[in-house]
């Protein structure tokens, strides 16, 4: 309950400053939760931007030009802007979860979109309290993080719900958003939540009944190793993939089998670098930050691919791997490789 007294101290100040300002509520045109005076506006009229080049990641992904996001403004009074940010996302299944855990874990009936779901800013979680929670509740929970921070988000969804908090002020897109301004427990719940939704991920794949993988092991001397480890490519899609790229794209005649395709463990990568990238090399670009520490794959001709690789050492089968393993650099290109749709 401490976050819903949080947000009435907040809104209790915002009334003071309005009192002694002399201004009103109805004269503000609301940015999330920033706000600025109208000048020469009609008041009580909601203007709502559209969102201009926002599409779905799966369809995103498959597009040579990728999905921008822009801040969205309400315009009107506090109420209208209120009754509106709750309209447009009626039947946005984020919103039904948060409305669901308002109601049936903090007690708070009726939408509610004045406070933030979690304290993740303030109190450190632990494991067993996002037991209970649904798939999309700790989703929410996650990237409501980012939100608080002025995160703009290229699922439409995602977005939407945001937008219809009213302490929601989208400044910047995803390439632009710097992590350093997260704090330290918000950083410690983060690595929760990705490690527990890492968790699920790999419980359901155990469900499923997928083919189950097993590490491989070369014998005999470098030369033998190495004409093993190209038998294995000799026909691979991702082998080839990979030949085009380095000859098209980075100029070098071979694949050099004993380096990465990508420094994602040393270098922040931004989209701009990886414009030029066909979907199944942003797909391997992904899947070699978890080969660097040695995760194993289900997919046979992405688990030949990496076997080819001098310094790839398979060790853990998917349902063992633990992603703390992963520094801030590869946590940081592996978000920004999943949103352009790897």
């Amino acid at each position: 309950m401490m976050g819903i007294k949080k947000c009435i101290t907040v809104w209790s100040i915002c009334f003071v400053v309005c009192l002694y300002t002399g201004c009103s509520l109805d004269a503000k045109i609301f940015h999330g939760a920033g706000y600025k005076t109208v000048s020469g506006g009609v008041l009580g009229q909601i203007e709502v931007s559209r969102l201009q080049g926002l599409k779905r990641p799966e369809t995103a992904a498959m597009e040579s030009e990728r999905p921008s996001v822009e801040p969205v403004y309400f315009h009107g009074s506090e109420e209208e802007i209120r009754e509106q940010k709750l309209l447009m996302a009626c039947d946005n299944p984020y919103r039904k979860a948060a409305d669901d855990y308002f109601e049936g874990f903090l007690g708070v009936g009726g939408p509610n979109n004045y406070c933030e779901l979690f304290e993740t800013d303030i109190k450190y979680y632990t494991e067993d309290e996002f037991q209970d929670f649904s798939d999309r509740l700790l989703k929410l929970a996650k990237n409501e993080i980012y939100a608080r921070h002025g995160r703009m988000f290229l699922d439409e969804m995602l977005y939407e719900y945001f937008l219809t908090r009213m302490w929601y002020e989208p400044t910047y897109t995803p390439e632009e958003f710097d992590d350093s301004c997260l704090n330290d427990c918000e950083r410690a719940n983060l690595e929760l939540l990705a490690r527990l939704e890492n968790q699920r991920n790999s419980a359901k794949a155990s469900n499923t009944q997928k083919p189950s993988v097993e590490p491989v092991y070369f014998r005999g001397n470098c030369e033998e190793v190495l004409a093993q480890k190209m038998m294995l490519v000799k026909n691979n899609p991702y082998w080839e993939a990979t030949r085009d790229f380095v000859e098209h794209v980075k100029g070098t005649p071979e694949i050099d089998i004993h380096d990465y395709l990508f420094r994602t463990n040393e270098v922040y990568y931004a989209r701009k670098d990886f414009v030029n990238c066909p979907e199944v090399i942003l797909k391997l670009a992904k899947n070699e930050i978890y080969a660097r520490h040695g995760r194993m794959f289900l997919d046979e001709d992405l688990y030949e691919y990496f076997l080819s690789r001098v310094w790839y050492e398979p060790i853990y089968v998917p349902e063992e791997f633990d992603d703390s393993r992963l520094n801030d650099c590869e946590r940081a290109n592996l978000e920004l490789l999943l949103e352009l749709g790897a």
